[in-house]
């Protein structure tokens, strides 16, 4: 059972949250989807336990409750073998890049889409984003090995350089959106998007507490008692 959040992959850290999110969810079947990811028992597997291993498992899961804490970003990773560069530096962010970010930070869920958005930062060694590998294959790898600790601190990490790079940045990628004749709809979105990740940096600060909206597993608090019979 995962019992703290350096144990807990990207992957966990996804499920935990969705299942949080889900507004047509009682906090039992919250609270066992939690527990099932925890565990990597089935939700029935758990509903038919003992009650007191229920409490134990209630107890070894009392770490959601507090907010995670994130590792300092460094600038490669290994995961599944395969050691990935992280893009930490304003001026070698690519378009595609900061057109894909805030694209996947546009979606409704962008913000629970944790292993593509940092599929954008994590880029296989000696390989340029987007060229010569299987994007799809590095986010699975994310999801499998990456820290969530890690994860956080990457994300504010790249949120940071992104608002950064607004104001620079923002005319020519208008204009390169233009020329990949994108729909005048989504290039808006895009914009408005960019604009917001900047604001909610300059109200909170540089940093991995400017996450916090999206950070869900202290809203498990409440939720980590005996499921009633």
């Amino acid at each position: 059972m995962i019992t703290s959040y350096e144990q807990m992959p990207v992957g966990v850290y996804e499920r935990i949250t969705a299942a949080l999110e889900d507004s047509g969810a009682s906090d039992n079947d919250k609270q066992l989807e939690l527990l099932s990811a925890l565990t990597g028992l089935s939700v029935d597997a758990i509903w038919d336990e003992p009650l007191e291993d229920l409490q134990a498992q209630n107890a070894a899961a009392s770490f959601v409750l507090v907010h995670p804490v994130p590792h300092q970003v460094r600038d490669t990773y290994t995961l599944g073998g395969v050691q990935y560069r992280a893009t930490l530096r304003q001026g070698k962010i690519t378009a595609g890049q900061f057109i894909d970010w805030n694209e996947i930070a546009a979606q409704k869920d962008g913000g629970s889409r944790w292993a593509q958005l940092l599929s954008v930062i994590l880029v296989p060694e000696g390989k340029t984003y987007g060229n010569g590998y299987d994007i799809e294959e590095v986010q699975e790898a994310i999801r499998n090995e990456l820290c969530v600790l890690d994860a956080i601190a990457l994300r504010a990490f790249f949120l940071t350089l992104c608002a950064a790079s607004v104001t620079d940045t923002l005319p020519s990628l208008e204009k390169m959106m233009k020329e990949m004749k994108m729909p005048r709809a989504r290039r808006r979105t895009i914009r408005r998007a960019m604009r917001a990740q900047a604001r909610l940096l300059r109200r909170g600060g540089a940093g991995w507490q400017t996450l916090m909206r999206w950070l869900k597993l202290p809203d498990a608090v409440g939720m980590l008692q005996p499921i009633c019979p």
